[in-house]
């Protein structure tokens, strides 16, 4: 079971569709758009990547085998820019 949430020290700020992080150590922000703005919103708390993949093809309407595929890059982007962690 792999468990991400996001690092306690990211600055961000939500606007309409756009969320942007200046996590630690970083000069520039990122910015993140649709369904990875409702990722962020769901790492408020941590959050277990099958039930995320679940949650989000459902969202989506996709198959759950194409979110995973686009999920685990993007959560994999953000950990190395220290916005967010896995939780052993």
């Amino acid at each position: 079971m792999i468990v991400w949430t996001r690092v306690d020290e990211v600055l961000w700020h939500r606007t309409h569709d756009t969320v942007v992080l200046l996590p630690p150590g970083r000069e520039e922000p990122f910015r993140i758009r649709g369904a990875g703005a409702e990722v962020w919103q769901r790492l408020a708390v941590p959050a277990v990547l099958d039930d995320m993949i679940v949650a989000l093809a459902q969202t989506y309407r996709e198959r759950p085998e194409q979110v995973a595929r686009d999920l685990l890059p993007f959560l994999e982007d953000l950990e190395r820019l220290r916005a967010v962690r896995r939780i052993p």
